[in-house]
C-alpha cells in the first residue's frame, strides 16, 4: 500500500524513532506515494533525516500542496536531489533560502564550508510523442523512424532550451549554478545537449522573434546575462532503476563562476551512487 514507511533493518533504533516521527508528522494517515522512498531516505542517510526535520514545516506545506500524481513526482524529483547531495559528507545544504532578487535556486549547497554553489532542480516528462513513437516504433520502416526520430529530437531541443529559459533567471550572479534535470526521455539522454545551448544562443542572437516572445527578453544581452549565470547542467535519467545511474553532464564555456573540479567530480560520485528508490508509479 503506497502510505507504508518501509524501515530498514539496518537502521539504528534512535533513527527510526526519530524517522517514524518526522514520517507520521510530515504524513500522517494519508497515503502518499512519496511516503515510500521518502522513509528509505531518512532511514538510510542521518545526514538527510537532520535535513527533513531542519525543513519539516517547508516540506510539508510541499507535500500538502500537491494536487496531481504529477506534482508529487516533481517533488520526489527535488527531494531526491537533496539526499542526493547530502550523501557527500563535504557538502552542507540549505532550502530554498531567500535570493536577493527575489527567486532564488532549490538549493544552496557549500562545500568545505568555502565554496557555495547553487542547484535548481526540474523535471522534463517523456512527450506524448515519444511515448507513442516508442510504442509503435516496431511497426515502422527504417526510413520512418528515422524522420520521427529527427522530428523528436528537434522537438525535445526545443524543450530542454524551454526548461533552460525558464530557469536561468532565478540563478545567483555570485556563484556557480547547476541546473539539474530529471527526465524520462530516452531521446533527451542521446542529445547532444552542447550543441543545442549552442543553437539557443545563436536564435536569440540572430533575434527570432518566436523566441524573444516566448521567452520575454527584449534584447539579446538579456538572456546572455542569465546565461551566463549558467554554470553547468546534469540530465540524470529516471529510467534506469537497478542499473549504473545514467546522466548527462554539459558544463557551459560562456560564464563568470565556473564549477572547481573537486565539486565536479563530487557531484559525479553522489550520483553514481545513488541507489533511491523508484517513485512508485500507480498504473
Amino acid at each position: 500500500m503506497a502510505d507504508r514507511h518501509r524501515m530498514p533493518s539496518t537502521s539504528t533504533p534512535s533513527t527510526l524513532a526519530a524517522a517514524h516521527q518526522l514520517l507520521h508528522d510530515l504524513f500522517g494517515d494519508q497515503p502518499s506515494l512519496l511516503s515510500i522512498p521518502f522513509a528509505d531516505w531518512v532511514t538510510t542517510s542521518k545526514p538527510f533525516l537532520a535535513f527533513a526535520q531542519t525543513y519539516q514545516s517547508k516540506i510539508r506545506k510541499k507535500i500538502r500542496t500537491c494536487q496531481t500524481l504529477e506534482e508529487t513526482y516533481n517533488l520526489y524529483c527535488e527531494l531526491r536531489t537533496a539526499y542526493l547531495l547530502l550523501q557527500e559528507p563535504k557538502f552542507a545544504l540549505a532550502y530554498e533560502s531567500a535570493g536577493k532578487e527575489g527567486r532564488s535556486a532549490d538549493f544552496a549547497v557549500t562545500f568545505r564550508t568555502h565554496t557555495t554553489f547553487h542547484v535548481e532542480v526540474t523535471r522534463l516528462r517523456a512527450s506524448q510523442q515519444e511515448q507513442q513513437f516508442h510504442a509503435g516504433a516496431g511497426s515502422l520502416d527504417l526510413s520512418t523512424q528515422a524522420e520521427q526520430i529527427d522530428f523528436l529530437r528537434r522537438y525535445e531541443s526545443r524543450r530542454l532550451a524551454d526548461a533552460v529559459c525558464d530557469k536561468i533567471e532565478q540563478l545567483s550572479p555570485a556563484t556557480p549554478n547547476l541546473l539539474w534535470i530529471w527526465s524520462e526521455s530516452r531521446l533527451l539522454h542521446e542529445f547532444d545537449v552542447e550543441q543545442g545551448m549552442l543553437g539557443l544562443k545563436r536564435s536569440i542572437e540572430q533575434r527570432e522573434a518566436p523566441l524573444f516572445s516566448r521567452y520575454g527578453y527584449e534584447k539579446p544581452a538579456d538572456f546572455i546575462r542569465y546565461y551566463q549565470r549558467l554554470s553547468a547542467m546534469l540530465i540524470q535519467s529516471l529510467s534506469d532503476q537497478g542499473m549504473q545511474p545514467s546522466f548527462v553532464w554539459w558544463q557551459n564555456k560562456d560564464i563568470r563562476h565556473p564549477f572547481p573540479s573537486k565539486v565536479t567530480n563530487l557531484l559525479h560520485s553522489c550520483i553514481q551512487s545513488d541507489a533511491s528508490q523508484a517513485f512508485p508509479r500507480e498504473n
